[in-house]
């Protein structure tokens, strides 16, 4: 096993275990702190396929961007009410 497939491994790993979280996480700033890990462990991935330019497109546009916008209006609308933002569960269908 070289560099690249343990790498690649690991970065898999990250992305799978973030989004596994993310599904059953009830703070929604916990929630884009692991939805932006794994944005980066899949541009970690694409970088080792190759695909520098979706690499740096994932950073950037998601990541830097999109990510960014939905923390700081978090971070607005916690200031408001003055209690955190929570998701609660419904499992009707």
């Amino acid at each position: 096993m070289n560099l690249t497939s343990i790498l690649f491994y690991a970065f898999e790993a990250i992305a799978a275990l973030s989004s596994i979280a993310l599904i059953f996480i009830r703070n929604v700033f916990h929630g884009a702190l692991l939805l932006i890990t794994c944005l980066l462990a899949l541009a970690g991935i694409y970088i080792i396929a190759f695909a520098e330019f979706l690499a740096v497109t994932q950073i950037l546009v998601y990541a830097g961007g999109i990510l960014v916008v939905i923390i700081f209006g978090i971070m607005l609308t916690t200031k408001l009410s003055g209690k955190p933002l929570m998701i609660e569960h419904v499992y009707g269908f």
